[in-house]
């Protein structure tokens, strides 16, 4: 077995380590959602306070999509795409 292939099979092993992982925090958010809302909330304070609230527009923003994000995947929901993300738009 050559060097090449023994990085091969261990960055294998790793995706394979990675993925388990993300689906096992997937899980854990979807039921925990509404105990990480607050977290949310805080995160978001924290940096309104760190820029002078100079951002607020966009941080309430990426609370409300984390947010959504968090409760869809607690219903099982898949997450609905934005037309943005549409080729051909």
């Amino acid at each position: 077995m050559g060097v090449f292939d023994k990085i091969k099979e261990a960055a294998d092993r790793a995706r394979g380590m990675a993925g388990s992982q993300t689906d096992r925090a997937k899980d854990l958010i979807g039921t925990q959602a509404d105990k990480l809302d607050p977290m949310v909330d805080k995160a978001g304070q924290f940096v309104n306070e760190k820029t002078g609230g100079k951002f607020s527009d966009q941080v309430d923003s990426a609370q409300n999509a984390a947010k959504k994000a968090m409760h869809d995947q607690q219903s099982g929901s898949r997450p609905t795409e934005r037309p943005e993300d549409q080729p051909g738009q």
